[in-house]
This record gives C-alpha cells, structure tokens and sequence, in this order.
C-alpha cells in the first residue's frame, strides 16, 4: 500500500477525540502487539470508531489497486503450484535476480516486477535459505524433514497435529507477528536435498502460506524446488489487521513521548520487529505505523540507527553511557560533554543518551535500564528530547 495513503490515514480518529470512546486504559508499555486473526482478544479497530471503518475501506481500495497492477503488469501468477531453481548469490551480486524468487510473480522477478519484491533468497556466505527481506516484510520457515509425503502436507495438517508440530511451532508459522513475548523466528534455513518446508512470506501486500519440497541439491551452487500455496490471507483479513494496528496505536501511542519498552535480542530470536523502538510513534513493533524505520535495537548490544541518503555521510556513533543519572535530569546541552559509540552493553540502572537519523529525520531521546538478561531482554524507561522532519 502506498506511503502516501498510509500518510493520509494518520489524519483520521477525530470519533476517539471527540468522545465516541467512554473508557479506556492507558497503556505504559511501550510496543504494539497486534492480535492474532483468528484469535483476536480485543477488536482495537472497533474501539477506534468509525475511523478504522474508513481506514479499512482504504485500505481495500489501496490493494485492490495494487492487486490489479501487478495483475495487469503481467507481474501476478495465476499459478498455485511450480517449480523453480535458485542460485546461491555472489559476492559481488551480479546474479542477485536468480538468487531470489518471488512466489507471487511466480519466477524471479525481472525490473518490470522489482517493485513486487522478493520472498526468499540464497544469500552468499552458506548454504541458507532466507524468507523476509527487510523489516516489514516477514517469514518463518519449518524444516519437516525428508519422510513426510509431500501430497500430505496441507493447510488442515499445519494444526490438526498431523506433522508433529509442536503448539510453539504452530503459532510461530501462523502467528509470530502477535507473540507477546518472542518465539524463535527461523526466517533462515539450511537447505537440504529432499527435504519438505513449510513457509510463510509477509508482506504489506499480501500472506501466503507454502509447502517446498528440494528436489534437486547442489551445495553452494543451485537448488530445484517444488512450491504448493496451501493458503493465502484475504485482502479483508490483512485490512482488518491494519485497522487493528492503527486503532491501538491511536488509542495507546499516539503523541507520547515517553514509556517502558522491552526489546528482545534479535540475535538470540530473530524477532526484528520485537527488537527495535522507534521513538517518533512511540511503538515498538507495530510495523504497519513505523514503515521499518526505528530508533534503538537491541542486537546483543544497544545501539541507535543512522541512515542516510547516499549523498550523505552516516556516523554509526549513536549512543553514549551517561553512567547512574537520572532520567528525568537528562537534556539536549549533556549531549555536548558526551562520548558517543557503534555500542554499548547495556547496564542495570545506567543511562543511555541515543542520536538517530533516519533519512529527512532526527531523534534524540535518553534511556534508563531497569531490567537486563544477556542474550535474552533488555527492559529501559525512554523519554523523547528531541524530533525534528518525519519520515512518514
């Protein structure tokens, strides 16, 4: 969906001002944790009124625009079930196209199609099998083994314990999106000759459910598949998500600029979204308002994000340990005596003063750790100092 619609409906919630909402709760904890489709717990969209109903016929009109393009691109394949071949990438990229393959263009997508994106990759460096190429676009893989018949491998199987999934297994393929605390996101997957995969590719776009069985392995150098959609998610069932999205980002998020966030170690989980804060919509890992932008991300080390256009120079020294000070003492003039770092090991009790830039936008803000589990969590008090431009 379009940067610029999603821009228009940041404007919309003037049922939840003007009083249409009687009781609500306020929400410390930083981080959006969208319900699960089919086991929605609250229907945050019908708490944000008559909005998240115009939000969400935007939103269907927004894909069925872009449905329709890729339809009449040539760049939508009709096609249920086939065949494909990858190459492992070079280090140079030059073969980046037949490393990659789009199972919605059914092939590797060419430039007329390189706006659809790609659902896996053999990157180079190994021998594994990639789903979720950027932050807002997601996967899981689940490696089934070589015994299982590929014909029994369906939709119904996934959660009728037919393929001996475990309950974790299951809501990681099908939910992982909405865990409140992490399951291990296997977004990346050795390859193995004969082996059958189940897979989920996520993308603002469109959710399809697969089933790949290897059926020719050449390590380091190519791989043949068979590919079988077992599901894909209704345009209706992803608008409704989105709805849900921005109706609890409304209602929790919306204009603070402080909170209490746990970020959980990508390199332990995988989880990229549960790792990251972003600052401007005060969300941790609601993906449909951040636009995969963010401001602090906990990957075994705290570090804060520069990103730039390529004209511009990046400084990846982004965060500085102000030692045992309190948070609420912290202004924008400490910056000037400080040394800022790539990294820090976070510290029970310290505080950290973050500088970000994301594109036309910087942010400061100062964070004090509560809570630290090395491989695992890391738990801080946040308070905004500073924003300037907007990247949405």
């Amino acid at each position: 969906m379009s940067r610029m619609k999603r821009l228009g409906w940041l404007v919309m919630g003037f049922c939840l001002w003007s009083g249409c909402i009687e009781d609500t709760t306020e929400v410390t904890e930083t981080g959006y944790v969208p319900e699960d489709i089919t086991k929605k717990f609250v229907d945050w969209a019908a708490l944000a009124g008559e909005s998240a109903t115009e939000l969400e016929n935007e939103c269907l009109a927004d894909l069925e625009e872009w449905h329709d393009e890729a339809g009449r691109a040539g760049c939508r394949t009709a096609a249920t079930t086939g065949e494909g071949t990858i190459w492992r990438r070079q280090d140079d990229s030059s073969n980046y196209q037949a490393a990659t393959f789009s199972f919605f263009y059914g092939g590797h997508t060419g430039d007329e199609c390189g706006w659809i994106g790609s659902d896996i990759l053999w990157n180079n460096g190994g021998d594994d099998l990639l789903v979720g190429l950027a932050g807002a676009d997601t996967g899981h893989f689940i490696d089934l083994g070589d015994e299982i018949p590929f014909d029994q491998i369906t939709w119904d199987s996934i959660t009728e314990d037919d393929l001996g999934l475990t309950e974790a297994d299951v809501d990681a393929l099908l939910y992982h999106y909405s865990q409140r605390t992490p399951q291990v996101i296997r977004d990346q997957m050795p390859l193995a000759g004969n082996h059958r995969y189940l897979l989920r590719v996520w993308h603002g776009e469109y959710e399809v459910f697969l089933k790949l069985l290897v059926t020719d392995y050449q390590p380091g150098v190519q791989a043949t598949f068979q590919w079988e959609v077992l599901h894909e998610r209704s345009i209706e069932e992803l608008c409704g998500r989105y709805a849900d999205a921005y109706g609890y980002w409304l209602i929790n998020e919306k204009g603070r600029d402080e909170g209490s966030v746990t970020l959980y170690d990508r390199s332990t989980w995988g989880d990229y979204v549960k790792a990251t804060l972003n600052a401007q919509q005060a969300t941790r890992d609601n993906v449909f308002m951040t636009l995969n932008t963010w401001d602090v991300i906990f990957e075994g080390t705290l570090q804060g994000f520069d990103w730039r256009d390529s004209d511009e120079v990046a400084s990846n020294e982004t965060i500085a340990d102000m030692g045992a000070v309190e948070l609420e003492t912290v202004g924008r003039d400490d910056a000037d005596s400080l040394d800022f770092e790539n990294e820090v090991v976070p510290q029970v009790g310290h505080t950290y003063y973050i500088r970000s830039h994301v594109y036309g936008r910087d942010a400061e803000l100062a964070l004090t750790v509560t809570d630290y589990q090395q491989g695992d969590l890391v738990t801080f008090e946040w308070r905004e100092l500073y924003l300037a431009g907007s990247t949405y």
